[in-house]
């Protein structure tokens, strides 16, 4: 604090109503000129012997002689800025105030104002002196006659008690000054305090808000959210976290050390989360694959998880800082284990209808080839009946057609693509009259039993597709048990609630017809099961068996809407679980079989159309052998072609269905029909239902033919349609085609 000085203030106020007192006091403070060899001589007294040599203080000096006087030259050198530092005041002055009124207006007036009172007489005490006038400490009594020193001494010492108390009260002013700026300062820095306290609590609430929000979208993600900090505390845990991993937020929540990893893997380990914050080749070999995608991790893991084997998706990336810096991380964590589950199946269904493609691909090839076989050998057969090795190399070459024809109707039940004739069946009937064959079939070294559930196990199927599951399977458990064992059919009634459905993803809620074989077989390694109805697939020795038996048991289950399911143990046994849908109501009674009649040949006209030149060949020889008159074509435009250029007289049209040239035989019968309406019809084809398209329809009437078949089975066919009257069913058809055999119009 710099403050400035308050000068020395030298004015004297004199009130006194002697003049001879006024003149003293000019003597004696009103400078060295007037000063006498009285007053020399005490000042050398009082101050040494070089004190009369120097400048004595000058003092100016105003008079007066009564009290109002005295005031008034007061206040006017107040209002003039020019105070009196002292006033020497007498105390009796008559007429009028004596110096107890007059010290006390003065001291109104001027409160700096130093007093001395002046007195010859003892007229008042002091007590009463300082009783009327207040605080003694602006006063000083002065005895009459006055002593030369004591007066200067006073006049000194008076007035620079003024000037220091005039500097002291401008100290005092200029230091309230600086306190009351500072004051303000002070106030200033406490608004914008309360205002930055102010603004600081709107930001931690703003804070407290965005956090809340953040906590509530983070446990409204459905997948398993968690974050961590830079020291690997958990700062988030979401409800989806909970349910995935059974552990509360309250848990897991500011745990470090990898802790949020025992949840996962029963220990505490290295997880996505922290490959994001800096490399580990340790953990990241944990991982089934990681893949970098900026400064985000996504991989892949597995996991125990209650008891189950789990395969997880995991998303990690950094968390930052306003600055930049790396905070922590945050993860999302995906069960992709019934993903994963549903893509093998997939796969699996790819594969198996890859392999449906191929084998209906080659059935149509495949079924000429084995028609020619079986033809053949059965022309053979016939011609050296007496000749024994002769019957039996034909019967073996029959035998094997028969087998390579199983085969065939084997790839086609597996891809779906076999004809599919479903007829309501009394599962426990098919398994009763299965048995008897089945026991030939397996061999008495093994037991076989059947037991009869005593529910409904009536179900919509193709008799000889459950024949042929029952058969695959029986084989499969025969081969399984070379050494004997035990095998059981059984059927049942099975019940499923919507709880049931958890542990098998290919259960339905409801009711079904259940079929169970059970064998003691040496069982089926863990590592096989996932590929057990694959194509192909065997665990048997080479030769022993073509892995299709099981996939043909898959296919006709899946085509009757229903599904299989395996329990297998290495040295106990296997048993495959089929469930079917039910009838509602029992089917009625079936019709007995109509017997075959003897085949018979005849001398009409057949106009056959066959594009396999071996096949055309084939019929034409076994037709004209029963008498028959045969005209060929390879094609339906040149059977065309035929028949308009000599237009025979045709009873009948044995034509394959499809054939090169764009002219199948839908299309020709229909053309020859519009000029022949009597003649009939039989088609014949070894393709597949979808190969067929809208002529797949043709299938279900008697007037179909599907390759392979036996010559026998050939002329019988087209006996009984010769021979059927025109307007009522043929005979060797189970509907009621009209005359001419063609039961279906083109679209």
């Amino acid at each position: 604090m710099t403050t400035s000085a308050i000068p020395a203030n030298r004015r004297i106020l004199v009130i006194d109503d002697n003049r001879a007192i006024h003149a003293d006091f000019r003597k004696i403070l009103g400078g060295r000129q007037e000063q006498d060899a009285n007053l020399a001589q005490a000042t050398e007294e009082l101050f040494g012997a070089d004190a009369g040599s120097g400048e004595r203080p000058e003092f100016e000096l105003t008079s007066a002689f009564q009290g109002q006087e005295g005031l008034a030259a007061a206040k006017q050198a107040v209002d003039s800025g020019r105070p009196f530092a002292l006033a020497f005041v007498d105390v009796r002055m008559p007429p009028g105030w004596d110096g107890i009124e007059t010290t006390a207006r003065l001291l109104e007036t001027d409160p700096d104002l130093q007093i001395v009172i002046c007195t010859a007489y003892s007229d008042y005490s002091w007590d009463e002196m300082t009783r009327r006038l207040g605080s003694p400490d602006r006063m000083v009594i002065l005895k009459k006659p006055f002593d030369v020193v004591e007066i200067l001494q006073l006049a000194n010492a008076l007035a620079e008690k003024w000037r220091l108390g005039r500097q002291a009260a401008r100290n005092l002013e200029e230091l309230d000054g600086m306190v009351r700026q500072r004051t303000q300062e002070l106030q200033r820095s406490n608004e914008q305090l309360l205002q930055d306290i102010t603004e600081r609590k709107r930001v931690e609430e703003a804070l407290r808000e965005s956090q809340q929000r953040l906590s509530e979208i983070i446990d409204f993600l459905p997948d398993a959210t968690f974050a961590i900090d830079r020291q690997g505390k958990v700062i988030a845990w979401n409800h989806a976290m909970e349910a995935m991993t059974g552990c509360t937020a309250g848990a897991a929540l500011g745990k470090g050390g990898h802790e949020y990893a025992r949840a996962f893997y029963g220990t505490p380990r290295p997880m996505l989360i922290d490959l994001v914050l800096g490399p580990d080749q340790e953990a990241a070999r944990l991982y089934l694959s990681t893949q970098k995608e900026g400064d985000v991790l996504v991989g892949e893991g597995e996991a125990r998880m209650h008891g189950k084997l789990h395969v997880f998706w995991g998303k990690a990336r950094p968390l930052y800082h306003s600055n930049g810096e790396v905070a922590g991380a945050i993860e999302t964590i995906r069960d992709i284990t019934e993903r994963k589950e549903l893509e093998a199946q997939l796969r699996q269904s790819q594969k198996m209808q890859a392999f449906g493609q191929l084998a209906a691909g080659v059935a149509h090839d495949f079924n000429n080839i084995l028609t020619v076989i079986q033809g053949n050998a059965a022309l053979l057969q016939a011609r050296t009946a007496a000749d024994k090795e002769w019957v039996a190399a034909t019967s073996e070459i029959c035998a094997a057609g028969d087998r390579a024809a199983n085969l065939t109707r084997q790839l086609l039940t597996f891809s779906q693509r076999q004809v599919f004739q479903p007829k309501a069946l009394d599962l426990n009937e098919v398994v009763a009259n299965m048995t008897k064959m089945l026991r030939r079939l397996i061999g008495e070294h093994i037991g076989l039993e059947a037991r009869y559930g005593s529910g409904n196990a009536w179900v919509s199927a193709d008799p000889g597709m459950m024949e042929q599951i029952l058969v695959n399977l029986a084989v499969n458990s025969r081969d399984a048990m070379p050494q004997g064992g035990r095998l059981l059919l059984e059927t049942s009634t099975a019940t499923f609630r919507p709880a049931d459905l958890s542990a098998r993803p290919n259960r339905r809620p409801g009711q079904f017809v259940h079929l169970a074989v059970c064998d003691t077989g040496g069982g089926i390694a863990p590592e096989d099961l996932p590929h057990i109805f694959e194509p192909f697939f065997t665990t048997k020795e080479p030769g022993k068996g073509t892995g299709l038996g099981l996939a043909t048991v898959f296919g006709i289950v899946e085509r009757h809407q229903g599904w299989i399911e395996i329990q297998s143990k290495l040295q106990v046994g296997t048993t495959f679980h089929i469930y079917l849908p039910p009838l509602a109501q029992p089917a009625p009674a079936r019709p007995e079989s109509l017997k075959a009649s003897p085949t018979r040949g005849g001398h009409e006209t057949i106009l056959l159309v066959e594009d396999e030149t071996a096949l055309r060949q084939l019929f034409r020889h076994i037709l004209e052998r029963k008498g028959y008159r045969v005209y060929e074509a390879e094609s339906g435009v040149a059977a065309l072609q035929l028949w308009r250029d000599r237009r025979p007289n045709i009873d009948l049209l044995l034509t394959d269905m499809v054939m090169p040239g764009g002219v199948g035989g839908r299309e020709l019968a229909e053309r020859m029909l519009a000029e022949a309406p009597r003649m009939k019809v039989i088609f014949c084809s070894g393709y597949t239902d979808d190969m067929l398209g809208k002529d797949s329809l043709l299938r279900v009437n008697g007037n179909f033919m599907e390759k392979p078949f036996t010559p026998d089975h050939l002329l019988r066919r087209i006996r009984d349609y010769l021979d059927a009257p025109a307007g009522s069913p043929a005979a060797a058809s189970k509907s009621s085609p009209p005359a001419n055999g063609f039961a279906v119009k083109a679209n």
